[in-house]
């Protein structure tokens, strides 16, 4: 896959610039492969290309630098580079809610990317702030229950307190 995908970033190169959204791409694909053969240096070169190429663009709070933004939190959390992986993910969500709104299929993709770094680095259980998911249930208003209600007057908020537990 590797020299395909090289020569594929190649033609891309040669037939739309090295600025363009097919070169972008073409990176992005190659720095997967890399990511996969574990080679994480090479890959973060050309995922950062891959964004800076896009953030250049479409600007860099346009929804279609997310991905870029994704598989650059996902590559950092293989390296157990947490920090970067949480402000790089943590972005990527940030735009997209500002550009969809809380109940958006982009949202929720990425807020699971974000769930998948904070279970491998370990943090099920931390304290959640309210205004980062109360949003989510703004609507969840019945005859019988009023979850926002319920979810303010609790004394804690804790993020994925069950998941990848044992019972």
């Amino acid at each position: 896959a590797l020299p395909w995908a090289e020569e594929a970033l190649n033609v891309a190169e040669r037939n739309f610039g090295t600025a363009s959204p097919e070169t972008a791409l073409a990176l992005n694909n190659l720095a997967m492969i890399y990511k996969k053969k574990n080679d994480y240096a090479k890959a973060e070169i050309l995922y950062a290309r891959s964004l800076h190429i896009s953030e250049t663009l479409v600007g860099p709070s346009h929804p279609d630098i997310t991905i870029a933004l994704n598989n650059l939190a996902l590559l950092y959390a293989s390296q157990k580079e947490y920090g970067k992986a949480f402000e790089t993910s943590d972005r990527a969500v940030g735009i997209l809610e500002k550009a969809y709104g809380f109940d958006h299929a982009n949202v929720a993709t990425a807020l699971e990317k974000y769930a998948a770094i904070k279970r491998q680095a370990g943090k099920t259980a931390d304290a959640a702030k309210l205004e980062d998911f109360l949003p989510w249930f703004e609507s969840w208003q019945f005859d019988w229950l009023d979850v926002p209600r319920l979810i303010r007057d609790a004394l804690y908020t804790y993020e994925y307190p069950m998941v990848d537990r044992d019972p």
